[in-house]
């Protein structure tokens, strides 16, 4: 499982408190303990002091990725009215946030924090299906509510947090005591509560004290010599006024040289109050010492050093400081209710908290009978050996397990909704010249069966009967002015002018997407270029590649379809999606290599659909062959596709002129597809002309639908080859396996996926003598043709069958949008549906930006260039060549963005580093920095930057401080830094 805790509780007003130390040392133990299931720690950035502690509280435990950070809106305290809109807003982030963490289970370790400080907690808001298990401390408020919900605010806020409770899938009660009280205070089903018990840190342990530290100790807090000990809180279930009254009945010889040590945090108010109870018990003033707060280091000596430890408490979740003396070797008497027997364990060792004579007198037995307290102090230790917080950890570990097993959903099928979900389906159709429109045509009619489908077209017209029957056409203003009306939006890109509408569309109208080529760098270098969109290729060049792609692009004497080949410009639109759909392993490969590993983990392969034919019998080839004028006894190689350097269509050429079947003029080469003006064309043709043999090769010019079939019904063997993929799937590889035609192929993209046992795969860089064998065994042995086209026909008909993959497509569409109720979309909108007049939507974008990370981010090296900018007229040009040879250093797993300080926030600096790159014409704007665990910032230390470093520390960024930077030439020195943290991810997520 992945479990994802909520460790807020040992950050907030509770963190040293039990509850705080409670939440952490249970967290660390399902860490260490947790075997297959991967646990993540989750914590807020609205406590930015406590962060570094816990990251390196879990150094050695998890994986620093482990630990995730995320920002609420603005204050959301409860106690202050005017946070009430940040507070809701905040509970719909954070639940998010947990779910987009994609948990099996969330554990909230304290669910009633937050009334006094910037703590958020809730459950079942906004993520309704997350399997949430939480932490029960006790239900005290909710018992005596005279007491503790007097004010009309905490009321409302405590019994807020009982709802939330009561929508817990499994409660974790530290004490059967507080199970008990779940199953008769809230009508708990006894299943859904479990006691995991409690322990306490292994530093608890009888110690040699020396006279020097004792001394010290001592003359620091007041105390004199012998003492009782009491240590925990101040509230009333605590009954310290009834200790101090029990204490002053003691015999005098008892209390003699005797003091009463109280340690714990204590306000002004109470002190004051005690310190009178003192007096009018007829005690001395210093008899009762109030220490206030001490360290963990202190309070181990003091349990060390006491008579015995007393717990009068009358109800206690756990009570864990009577297990902490215990396992100090210490005497501990403790009241008769709640939790507490099951704590010490000893039924003698017990009185009643209401009785203060009770109190005393078991005081002065264990001060009196040294047999019964060296009893005590032995039971004590080994008492305090059963508890363990490895034991509660593996059994809040069996306890969730078990939960979830049982409440998990059974079957991963998708029942058809009725009525179906309205779907516009965004994609070029028929006769548009696309491959994707005939794609859509074959789609379109299967994937009816579950959506009632508008077709979203920019074309004047559809030629395709069964859409125009079937679907109602729309244009892209409409999807724009409608998309209310649509559950489900699907486009279907590719890199032609076919989908240039899609791009600005797909911002707009979110929705799943279907990537037909990888790269969209052809279409949006076209928009550029053609004027019709000037700043798109800039902008998408910058976005998915960085600045040293828009430095190549700009380079002078600059090719520019190198750029269009080198880079796929496809991030923005990838960013856009709710998720991608590609039709081969390669895309998703393509994804990971240039977005990181983790790039492709949301996407989904489907199988480009291929309709069987109507017909292929002996007959039919017969007549279509004397139709398009050919001899039944021909031997036919077809390629099929437009001829083009990518295709390889003179290396087919010169495999063919090289072979035996030249010779012959029963063996035909036909190329189905056209030529262009190019040079590559032009010198195709020239080769063609030149060959003896020219007779023999055929190209068909543009080949319309039914030609195109015709051709895959009369050929014997086709021939698809491939060099620099930009991740498409060959349709026309497809269509030859489709019709039963041994095809050959070389291992390049996407092809090197297909079935070796049913296509005759070449080496992806393939020497030509392969191909000319290939073609001469394929000729000579009609039974190997037989047998490979019959498997891959079979293959065809199976995997790619239109209503297989129509099934595909629902049942990843609507995973996808599954998923996407809780993403960044649906968080704006419920956000934006609250009560409430005042909307902070800057605070709310900014905290949203900050805490949805998305799998395509690739880390950044935040270079620090504030002096750099501030010096400009100072520095020499030795910065500047610095800062220009580290933005076009090298092809590395990064981003590479300079930034600068302002108003104690980082900027990036992207005006400054294009007027340096002499880039004045593109326009960025200077945002504030989004900062992620996996980023790693490289600048000068300064005092001014204390507070924004430690932002960046937080969120698990590493730091590295280089003193002399911009003003020596750095540039290989951190060029060298770069190219280890691109060999060493680790190193790049570790914080220095």
């Amino acid at each position: 499982m992945r479990i994802i805790i909520d460790l807020q509780a040992a950050q907030a007003s509770n963190a040293n408190r039990g509850i705080g130390r409670y939440a952490l040392a249970l967290a660390k133990g399902m860490a260490r303990n947790r075997g297959e299931h991967d646990i993540f720690i989750v914590l807020s950035a609205a406590f930015p002091e406590s962060i570094a502690h816990l990251r390196n509280t879990f150094e050695d435990i998890l994986p620093v990725e482990n630990i995730c950070v995320w920002h609420p809106i603005g204050s959301p305290n409860f106690m202050d009215p005017a946070n009430t809109w940040s507070r809701k807003g905040s509970e719909i982030l954070r639940e998010a946030f947990l779910a987009n963490l994609k948990p099996d289970v969330v554990l909230v370790s304290s669910l009633f924090e937050g009334p006094g400080d910037d703590a958020v907690t809730s459950l079942g808001l906004f993520d309704k299906q997350t399997f949430v298990a939480t932490v029960l401390y006790d239900l005290i408020p909710h018992i005596y509510p005279d007491i503790y919900l007097q004010s009309d605010v905490i009321a409302a806020w405590y019994n807020q947090k009982l709802m939330h409770l009561k929508r817990a899938n499994i409660q974790l009660a530290i004490s059967e005591s507080s199970r008990s009280e779940s199953i008769q205070y809230l009508a708990t089903p006894p299943e859904h509560v479990v006691n995991i018990s409690a322990a306490i840190d292994a530093s608890f342990e009888p110690i040699a004290v020396d006279h020097e530290t004792q001394q010290a100790l001592q003359k620091r807090l007041g105390l004199k010599g012998r003492f009782v000990l009491y240590t925990g809180g101040i509230d009333h279930r605590k009954n310290i006024e009834g200790l101090i009254r029990a204490f002053a009945l003691l015999p005098a010889e008892d209390r003699r040289q005797l003091q009463l040590a109280i340690v714990c945090s204590i306000s002004d108010d109470n002190r004051s109050r005690l310190g009178n109870l003192v007096h009018q018990s007829g005690l001395h003033a210093d008899a009762v010492v109030f220490t206030g707060f001490v360290s963990d280091e202190d309070l181990l000596v003091l349990y060390n050093l006491c008579e015995l430890f007393v717990f009068p408490s009358w109800h206690e979740g756990f009570g864990l400081p009577a297990l902490e003396a215990m396992a100090c070797g210490k005497a501990v008497i403790a009241s008769n209710c709640s939790s507490l027997p099951e704590v010490v364990g000893r039924a003698d060792a017990l009185f009643d908290p209401h009785d203060d004579q009770a109190i005393a007198d078991k005081i002065a037995l264990v001060l009196n009978d040294h047999g019964f307290r060296s009893e005590l102090e032995h039971h004590g230790l080994m008492q305090a050996r059963k508890f363990s917080w490895d034991a509660s950890a593996l059994a809040a570990l069996k306890a969730i397990a078990d939960q979830w097993s049982k409440l998990r959903p059974k079957s991963e099928g998708l029942a058809l909704t009725q009525p179906r979900p309205k779907l516009a389906y965004v994609s070029p159709l028929p006769p548009e010249r696309s491959g994707i429109s005939d794609y859509s045509a074959e789609l379109l009619p299967a994937l009816a069966q579950y959506y009632d489908i508008d077709v979203v077209v920019e074309q004047d017209s559809i030629s395709t009967p069964w859409i125009n029957q079937h679907c109602t056409p729309r244009n892209a203003n409409w999807l724009r002015e409608h998309a209310g009306e649509y559950e489900r939006v699907l486009y279907h890109f590719g890199n032609s002018h076919f989908h240039q509408h899609m791009f600005d569309l797909i911002e707009e109208v979110p929705g799943v997407i279907v990537l037909h080529d990888f790269f969209l760098s052809g279409i949006i270098s076209y928009l550029t270029r053609s004027g019709q969109a000037p700043f798109a290729w800039d902008d998408a060049l910058y976005e998915s590649h960085g600045y040293k792609a828009l430095a190549e692009r700009h380079a002078p004497e600059v090719n520019w379809a190198d750029i269009v080949g080198k880079y796929p410009c496809n991030l923005p639109v990838l960013q856009s999606a709710y998720g991608v759909i590609v039709h081969s392993e390669h895309s998703r490969q393509l994804a990971d290599a240039w977005y990181g590993e983790s790039a492709s983990q949301n996407w989904a392969v489907i199988p480009l659909l291929r309709t069987p034919p109507k017909t292929l019998s002996t007959d039919t080839r017969q007549t279509v062959r004397a139709q398009l004028g050919y001899r039944d006894d021909q031997f036919i190689v077809c390629s099929f596709g437009f001829i083009a350097s990518t295709k390889l269509s003179h290396k087919i050429v010169e495999a063919w002129l090289n072979s035996p079947l030249a010779q012959d003029d029963r063996c035909v080469l036909v190329f189905v597809g056209a030529t262009d003006n190019s040079e590559y064309s032009n010198a195709f043709l020239s080769q063609i002309k030149r060959s003896k043999a020219k007779a023999q090769i055929v190209i068909t010019g543009w080949a319309s639908n039914e030609l195109f079939h015709n051709y895959l019904t009369i050929a014997d063997v086709g021939v698809q080859l491939r060099t620099h993929s930009r991740g498409e799937t060959s349709a026309a590889v497809l269509d030859c396996m489709n019709y039963g035609l041994t095809t050959i192929v070389n291992a390049h993209g996407s092809m090197a996926d297909l079935p070796k046992d049913a296509v005759w795969m070449l080496d992806d860089n393939f020497e030509n003598q392969q191909l000319t064998e290939a073609l001469k065994t394929l000729f000579d042995s009609e039974v190997k043709r037989t047998v490979l086209g019959k498997r891959a026909m079979d293959i065809l008909h199976n995997k790619h069958d239109p209503g297989k993959c129509a099934m595909e497509y629902h049942r990843i569409i609507e995973s996808f949008y599954a998923k996407q109720k809780l993403g960044i979309q649906p968080i704006l909108k419920a956000i934006a549906q609250m009560d409430g007049d005042f909307i902070p939507t800057k605070l709310a974008a900014s905290a949203i930006d900050k805490s949805m990370a998305s799998c395509l981010d690739l880390p950044q090296i935040l270079l620090d260039v504030t002096e750099l900018i501030e010096d400009q007229k100072k520095s020499s040009d030795i910065g500047h060549e610095t800062l220009i040879a580290t933005l076009v250093a090298g092809d590395f797993k990064c981003r590479i963005e300079p930034i600068y300080l302002k108003d104690q926030t980082f900027h990036y600096a992207r005006n400054f580093t294009l007027q340096e790159m002499n880039l004045n014409f593109v326009s960025l704007p200077d945002h504030p920095i989004n900062i992620r665990a996996g980023d790693h910032y490289i600048g000068k230390s300064s005092n001014r930057k204390q507070v924004a470093i430690r932002e960046i520390k937080n969120t698990g960024a590493a730091v590295d401080f280089i003193e002399n930077l911009w003003l020596v030439d750095t540039s290989l020195q951190i060029t060298n830094l770069l190219r280890n943290l691109d060999k060493d991810k680790d190193r790049s997520l570790k914080t220095n």
